[in-house]
């Protein structure tokens, strides 16, 4: 017996699966959105799933700019986790953080020039397993930060 799994984007960004019926169809999970999840990391280390980024821009041609809300921002110096968890590879072009409207680039992007800080067509990848941490040296603001990411993903052979 197989079943056709049912999934929404949930209220914080996530995809969760909201049903399951009895089908004869075989679908491969390939199809299924997918892209990197992005954390904040506090000063003890512990971390706050923010959501996912890039979402649904599958191969080059979706190539695009996308923004993820950051709740909860007090601190000045906030620290994102990019995780691939998923069978796929992601081609970061560009990262950075909109505060009231001012663009702050990643800490690393002011010494040694990351391929993910500039809009070049030349990307960042992170492949599956594999993470991208980012400081962001945040001016002093009562609004929440957002992300950018520019960027896609391209799903790779699972060894699932």
């Amino acid at each position: 017996m197989r079943h056709e799994l049912i999934f929404r984007l949930g209220a914080r960004g996530l995809m969760r699966m909201v049903g399951k019926t009895q089908t004869r169809l075989r679908v491969s999970c390939v199809i299924v959105a997918a892209c990197p999840f992005v954390d904040v990391v506090d000063e003890g280390g512990t971390t706050r799933r923010a959501g996912e980024i890039l979402r649904d821009l599958r191969g080059a041609g979706a190539y695009a700019l996308q923004s993820l809300p950051l709740l909860g921002a007090t601190a000045r110096t906030w620290h994102v986790r990019l995780s691939e968890e998923k069978a796929e590879t992601t081609y970061l072009d560009e990262l950075y953080v909109e505060v009231d409207g001012e663009r702050v680039a990643p800490r690393a992007c002011d010494a040694t020039s990351p391929a993910y800080c500039a809009a070049d067509h030349v990307p960042y990848l992170v492949r599956r397993g594999e993470t991208l941490d980012v400081v962001f040296d945040l001016p002093e603001s009562s609004a929440s930060p957002e992300l950018f990411a520019r960027g896609y993903y391209v799903p790779t052979a699972s060894a699932d």
